[in-house]
């Protein structure tokens, strides 16, 4: 192109260069999940990059078929859902444990360029029965309100939390009375006037479909003591 100035004289010619940018489509990158028997959930495009940015509405969970796939079921394992936020719920068969089949799945940056496929796995591990262990308490007689902590020597592999289920006194019964709160201690009441031993079993749940049932062994006795009183051996 040229340009005059205001005199009439026309200058060199210079060039214009005009550059057309190609856009790089994003990389999407391998997830894996776990879980033992619940609905869980991943971002599956946190991890995903791209230097226009991720359009997280876009993922495909099926890109063998045509369109946006957003539901994607494998047989006797369970179902994935993505949302438009790039979250993937999966939501596992029953019966089904252990490493699961691979699906893909593709994003598009804010360009609509798609990437390549990526891997979706997820693990479902069996889940480790809690472990309820046999107590031993000693109680005042004609006390109240003892608040029986029986989880402290309970366990469970794989960290659940657990709760108190369930409390029952065998058979034949003494007279003493259980109930529990809260699912994290049990309260003990024994008959008026009654010393001597007494039993009564509970059960915990670790939330995850294993439970556990164990003894709590109880000597109610006449020793002097402040009332409510609870000794442990």
């Amino acid at each position: 192109y040229t340009v005059n100035d205001n005199l009439g004289a026309t200058s060199n010619q210079a060039d214009i260069a005009i550059t057309k940018s190609v856009n790089i489509a994003p990389v999407a990158n391998n997830d894996a999940a776990s879980t033992f028997n619940t609905v869980i959930t991943k971002d599956v495009v946190a991890n995903d990059t791209d230097s226009d940015g991720i359009d997280k509405a876009t993922v495909d969970l099926d890109p063998a078929t045509a369109g946006r796939q957003i539901t994607y079921t494998v047989a006797g394992q369970g179902k994935f859902d993505v949302d438009n936020t790039g979250i993937v719920t999966f939501t596992p068969a029953g019966t089904f444990t252990g490493i699961g089949s691979t699906i893909k799945y593709t994003v598009n940056d804010n360009l609509g360029s798609t990437s390549n496929q990526a891997d979706i796995i997820i693990t479902k591990k069996p889940n480790n029965l809690p472990v309820a262990n046999a107590d031993t308490f000693s109680i005042v007689k004609d006390s109240t309100s003892n608040s029986l902590e029986v989880l402290k020597n309970d366990t469970d592999a794989d960290g659940d939390s657990l709760t108190i289920t369930g409390a029952n006194m065998l058979i034949p019964a003494n007279g003493g009375t259980v109930t529990f709160s809260g699912g994290k201690s049990i309260i003990y009441k024994p008959a008026a006037g009654y010393t001597g031993a007494d039993n009564f079993t509970y059960t915990i749940s670790d939330g995850n479909g294993g439970t556990s049932t164990a003894t709590v062994y109880i000597t109610v006795t006449s020793a002097s003591a402040s009332p409510d009183t609870v000794m442990t051996s």
